[in-house]
């Protein structure tokens, strides 16, 4: 399928959506706008991926990114009248990045966690390189991504502490372990 048809099929496009096309809350995260964009969606989804399981997030990750794709759709429809249509994966990605320094805290991850913030507020501010491409970056679709991944972390924490887990699940050493 080339671009175009994937786009006309699966993007997140407002009046689609109205129209009970309500998948594409969640495909409109899928399709991208050419072999660059999704070059990079995928190469950051395969590193936050390993950050997830060497941090014993896979599941919350998981989670993670199947709710927060129609909550960051939903948000940009709400919040961004004027937009009539989205696709990439890079809101989910902020979200994802942040669910997992969120998680797993130490100062490493608070360094993170405050440039990833700073680079929200550059862009919130004009101040942050876009690329100038044929189609405009959507930045809050990143502000949306981190605030929900954000809210994915610190419930990861208090639902962990609360089965007695003190905030840590040991699940990511069963990542790559040979069966």
């Amino acid at each position: 399928m080339e671009w175009a048809a994937a786009m006309a099929e699966l993007a997140l496009i407002r009046d689609m959506v109205a129209a009970g096309e309500w998948w594409r809350l969640w495909t409109g995260h899928l399709v991208h706008t050419g072999a660059g964009h999704l070059g990079w969606n995928l190469a950051a989804l395969i590193i936050l991926g390993l950050a997830a399981c060497r941090t014993g997030l896979v599941w919350t990750a998981f989670i993670y990114l199947l709710l927060s794709m129609p909550l960051i759709s939903g948000g940009l429809l709400l919040l961004l009248p004027e937009l009539q249509w989205y696709a990439g994966l890079s809101g989910v990605l902020h979200g994802l990045a942040a669910l997992i320094l969120v998680a797993r805290p130490s100062p490493i991850a608070w360094l993170g966690l405050g440039l990833l913030a700073a680079k929200l507020m550059l862009e919130a501010a004009g101040a942050w390189p876009v690329p100038d491409g044929r189609y405009p970056v959507v930045t809050e679709a990143h502000a949306l991504g981190f605030v929900f991944g954000l809210v994915a972390g610190l419930s990861h924490i208090h639902f962990s502490r609360r089965v007695g887990g003190g905030g840590v699940v040991a699940v990511g050493s069963e990542c790559f372990q040979p069966r």
